[in-house]
């Protein structure tokens, strides 16, 4: 039987919104979520339990398009659409279902850190979500003037890097293509 439906109405904070990045992610309760299925994985591959649980709802390289469309503004016009952009977000009724669907997913990168180029390599459990938003994405592109699509819908359950100060992030999945294209392991119990 699936589980109930999680609801922002009901969160305590709802939707976050970062108009630094231009993204957003949606907090979830973590007892509607499979860590004891997986943890006997996670413990074998080292991974670390995430603290706190989100459903992405735009994710950082929509929120860089967003970000260079509202260049083309003046200040007056990009600050109305910020607002009108947070507006929506904390008033969407977004529903997140987790279902019984897990992957072990690794990446490996080259990354930037005090001016070296360090290559890293993570680990992540996921679980994939159902997500119902109603119209929001179909509002959040006519605000933008810019096609706003649903992420890849899942959750971090747990995670691990070679780089300690980076142990916690997970592996940015924000569409159906990142998912198909990164190394991946189904996971059956």
């Amino acid at each position: 039987m699936p589980s109930e439906f999680l609801e922002n109405r009901l969160s305590k904070k709802g939707v976050e919104f970062y108009p630094d990045t231009m993204s957003a992610v949606l907090p979830l309760s973590k007892e509607k979520f499979g860590f004891e299925k997986v943890r006997q994985v996670a413990s074998e591959k080292k991974l670390n339990e995430k603290m706190e649980i989100h459903s992405t709802i735009i994710g950082f390289d929509q929120g860089k398009e967003i970000i260079k469309n509202l260049e083309k503004l003046t200040p007056e016009q990009k600050e109305k659409k910020i607002l009108e952009i947070k507006d929506i977000l904390q008033t969407a009724i977004i529903k997140v279902e987790p279902i019984e669907e897990y992957y072990l997913i690794e990446n490996n990168e080259d990354i930037e850190i005090e001016n070296k180029i360090i290559q890293e390599h993570r680990e992540s459990i996921i679980q994939i979500t159902i997500v119902e938003s109603g119209d929001l994405y179909q509002k959040l592109s006519n605000i933008c003037d810019l096609e706003i699509k649903p992420t890849f819908s899942h959750v971090t359950l747990f995670t691990s890097s070679n780089i300690e100060s980076r142990k916690l992030r997970g592996i940015g999945l924000y569409s159906k293509n990142d998912f198909n294209e990164i190394k991946k392991e189904k996971l059956s119990f």
